[in-house]
C-alpha cells in the first residue's frame, strides 16, 4: 500500500526514527557516494527525516513531496535544527523536478518511475527499496504485493541494460509506542481488517517490554534494505 500521511502516523513515525536512530543509520550508508559541492533531490521525501542526515554532506538539497502535512513537519525540523540548505516543494514530483547532482528514492516509486528521472540527474541515482513484501507490523496474512523490492528493481534494471551497484544492508527500524492502545491502534492502521483477536495475538508474540516510562512497548523490525547506486555519468 502507498505510506497514507496522518497525523498520528507522522507521530509513529517521527518516534521510530528518533528510537532506533534510522534514517542517521542511513545517511551513514549514503554518505560516501556525496561531495560536498553536490546538489541533490529527494523526490517523495515523506517527512525528509534522511534528508536532515545528509544536509552537511552536500550543498543544497530539494526535498519533494504531494503531502503538505510531511513538507510542514519537515520545514520545522529543519528549522529547530538551524537546517538552512534543505529547500521543500509540494507537489507531484514527476512533474516539479529538475536537474540535480543526485537524486534519492527512499521507498518510493512505482514501476517506470525511476527512468523519468535518468535524464535530470547529473552523477548518481540512488534508490533504497525494501528486501521483500514481508511487513513485519502486522499479521503476515495480510502482507500486501511491493513493487519497489529488490528483486523487481534489479529486473528492471538489467532489462534495460543499466549498470548498478547494489549495497544491502540491515538497519534497525522497530516502533516504539506509548502504551497497549497506541500498540493495537498501530497494528490496526497497518492491518485495518485485522480481527481483535488477530491483533492480540499479534502483539502478544512480538511486542517487547521495555522497561522505559516513555515508551513501554516496542516492536522491533531488522529493516532489510538494498541500496541501489547508479552512476549516470556512465551511462550518458
Amino acid at each position: 500500500m502507498s505510506y497514507k500521511w496522518t497525523k498520528q502516523s507522522i507521530r509513529w513515525f517521527a518516534e521510530a526514527s528518533e528510537y532506533t536512530n534510522f534514517h542517521k543509520n542511513l545517511a551513514d550508508k549514503i554518505s560516501p557516494y556525496l561531495k560536498k559541492e553536490y546538489t541533490l533531490c529527494d523526490v517523495g521525501c515523506g517527512l525528509g527525516r534522511l534528508d536532515i542526515f545528509l544536509a552537511p554532506y552536500v550543498s543544497q538539497i530539494t526535498a519533494i513531496d504531494s503531502e503538505k502535512y510531511v513538507i510542514d513537519e519537515l520545514n520545522k525540523k529543519a528549522g529547530d535544527m538551524n537546517i538552512s540548505n534543505i529547500n521543500t516543494v509540494c507537489a507531484d514530483a514527476r512533474k516539479s523536478a529538475n536537474p540535480h547532482d543526485i537524486f534519492i528514492m527512499s521507498f518510493f516509486g512505482h514501476n517506470g518511475e525511476m527512468e523519468s528521472y535518468f535524464q535530470q540527474c547529473r552523477k548518481k541515482l540512488i534508490r533504497i527499496a525494501n528486501a521483500s513484501d514481508t511487513g513485519t507490523f502486522y499479521p503476515k496474512i495480510y502482507s500486501r504485493k511491493n513493487k519497489s523490492t529488490i528483486p523487481i528493481i534489479e529486473k528492471q534494471l538489467k532489462e534495460q541494460g543499466i549498470t548498478y551497484r547494489l549495497l544491502t544492508e540491515t538497519i534497525e527500524f522497530g516502533q516504539p509506542l506509548r502504551s497497549e492502545d497506541d500498540a493495537k491502534n498501530f497494528v490496526i492502521y497497518n492491518a485495518p481488517d485485522a480481527s481483535s483477536h488477530e491483533i492480540n495475538q499479534f502483539l502478544n508474540v512480538h511486542a517487547q517490554n521495555t522497561g522505559k516510562r516513555d515508551f513501554p512497548i516496542y516492536i522491533p523490525n531488522r529493516k532489510q534494505i538494498g541500496i541501489f547506486i547508479v552512476n549516470m555519468e556512465e551511462e550518458k
